[in-house]
């Protein structure tokens, strides 16, 4: 089974052996919500497989499309903030060398 957004979005997702999800871009069309919620519902089955999610090229748009495709695909992730606040805070400026 394959789904995908408009030819314009050029998003697609082959379910076959591997589930592929290809993102150029989060700027949905009215056809391209109608194809992100049928892959949703997809996802939401699958279960035991290894998925590969490839957003080379994305064009950015809204970050919810990815955030309900990763949450869809793993039903969700929860994270343990304790002591999040005792995490070094260095701007990534400083932290590659790239800071004037």
């Amino acid at each position: 089974m394959a789904l995908g957004f408009s030819n314009a979005m050029r998003q697609t997702w082959s379910f076959r052996d591997t589930p592929w999800i290809y993102t150029a871009n989060f700027t949905l069309n009215k056809q391209d919500v109608l194809a992100l919620e049928s892959m949703l519902a997809t996802l939401r089955d699958l279960k035991g497989v290894t998925i590969v999610f490839d957003s080379r090229g994305n064009k950015g748009g809204d970050s919810s499309v990815g955030t309900s495709i990763f949450d869809a695909a793993t039903g969700g992730l929860a994270f343990d903030l304790e002591g999040v606040e005792k995490l070094p805070s260095t701007p990534a400026a400083r932290t590659f060398g790239t800071e004037d």
